[in-house]
């Protein structure tokens, strides 16, 4: 059997066979009408649309082909250069700050500009249309068309990229951006730039060389305090014996005569203060925290950055701020004096060698008050005590000026309380009542509001 098989079909006439199709009576063929010619206004019409058609066609194919894209990856790419200047260290790198700017490090103007208006990269070279203008200090090319042709251009960073504190494997991105329709509509730009407005590329971070050392200049702060009691007054509270080395400097927490400065001083091989570095802040605005700056006193040559300090020789100071959580020192008031009746006691057992040593006489304490300025947020506690002199009772008086307490409401600085002591009264009352006149006498002279309170011994 054949790949076809036609033995059950009807069978095949040959043309001009007698069937019935619908024609003249007795099987002639129907007669073909005559075709409509076309008027020769509808051919032209067609004609020229087809050859519009073809021709837009071919535009578009040529301008496709004219235009040019640059490349977001750096390899083989001719208008993009694979690498910028980078200085520092791994882990505090950044852009070198360097003579030539950012913008040419990055665009091959010269192959750009050649691949736009039709040369070769070579003759834009040697026509120097992007060397440096000798007459203007920052950058600009040195020729009408040059400028032009640069202008359009524009480089930064991207939003949140990291730009600085830069380490090996670290990924630099650079966003370019670029007015393609002023670009473009340069007289001298046959070759016109895709569409395209911003590239961002990517730049890998490597060969920083490891710093010698790092050195946390707030390693030596314990706390951070302010003394409401004394206009808000910050005071850090340091390591005494913090001190580390690093090659030929040692940076050590002392007080420096050659510096005037107490804080962390940098020293040389030789012994010899070459730095020091104190902190500042802002004033106290009420909040619990406080933000510290190290400032650093620095030679001529070292230069001073936002977030960290090359000292030389790779050592590196980081971070330069940093915020501490806030102990508050406030006056003491009644209440709380009166609520605890061991609050005083380390005061108490300091007035009372105090008075014995400053009276040659074994004290005894008969009363203890409490007199605060509520508008200058000061306190002062007041032992009266008895004590024999040559067979005689006699009184005295025992000040600690200056008590404070933190926002525990435990007894704050005391090491640094003033103890004065008086003798030789002759009527314990008399102490009470010194106490109250003074405390009318600055309420009616002085329009302050003393408040005297007498608290259990």
């Amino acid at each position: 059997m054949s790949e076809f098989d036609f033995s059950n079909t009807a069978e095949l006439k040959p043309l001009g066979s007698s069937h019935k199709s619908g024609g003249e009576p007795g099987g002639a063929p129907a007669p073909v009408p005559k075709k409509k010619r076309m008027a020769p206004e509808i051919r032209q019409i067609i004609v020229l649309a087809i050859v519009a058609v073809l021709i837009f066609a071919g535009v578009m194919i040529y301008l496709r082909a004219s235009r040019l894209h640059i490349k977001t990856k750096l390899e083989d790419n001719p208008y993009i250069k694979s690498s910028v200047e980078l200085t520092g260290y791994d882990g505090f790198g950044e852009l070198a700050d360097t003579a030539t700017p950012l913008l040419k490090q990055v665009v091959d103007f010269d192959a750009l500009y050649a691949a736009m208006t039709d040369q070769t990269k070579a003759a834009v070279s040697d026509a120097g249309i992007f060397d440096p203008d000798p007459s203007v200090e920052t950058y600009q090319p040195n020729t009408a068309e040059g400028k032009l042709f640069y202008d359009c251009f524009s480089i930064g960073f991207p939003e949140d990229a990291k730009s600085d504190l830069l380490g090996n494997g670290d990924t630099l991105e650079l966003e370019l951006k670029v007015d393609t329709a002023k670009l473009n509509g340069l007289s001298m730009v046959t070759h016109k730039l895709s569409d395209k407005d911003t590239y961002t590329f990517e730049y890998p971070v490597k060969g920083l060389e490891e710093p010698q050392g790092v050195v946390d200049p707030f390693d030596g702060v314990e706390a951070v305090v302010v003394d409401t009691t004394d206009k808000n007054n910050i005071i850090l509270q340091q390591k005494s014996k913090y001190k580390e080395k690093f090659g030929n400097l040692t940076v050590e927490n002392k007080t420096s005569d050659t510096m005037d400065a107490t804080g962390l001083i940098v020293s040389n091989k030789k012994g010899e203060d070459v730095n020091g570095l104190v902190f500042e802040s802002d004033p106290y605005n009420g909040d619990e925290t406080i933000t510290l700056n190290a400032t650093v006193f620095l030679d001529d040559d070292l230069t001073v950055h936002d977030k960290y300090l090359d000292f030389g020789d790779g050592m590196i100071l980081y971070p330069l701020t940093k915020t501490f959580d806030a102990e508050i020192w406030m006056y003491l008031d009644s209440e709380t004096a009166s609520a605890d009746k061991t609050l005083l006691q380390p005061i108490y057992a300091k007035a009372m060698e105090v008075a014995d040593s400053t009276l040659t006489a074994d004290c005894s304490a008969l009363g203890c008050y409490l007199m605060v300025n509520p508008e200058s947020g000061t306190s002062d506690v007041y032992y009266s005590v008895q004590y024999d002199s040559a067979g005689e009772t006699q009184y005295g008086l025992v000040t600690v000026a200056g008590v404070k307490i933190d926002k525990e409401k435990n007894l704050a600085d005391t090491d640094n309380y003033q103890y004065e002591c008086v003798g030789g009264l002759v009527n314990a009352d008399d102490i009470s009542k010194g106490l109250t006149t003074t405390v009318a006498t600055y309420k009616t002279e002085y329009d302050t509001d003393l408040e005297l309170t007498e608290l259990p011994m």
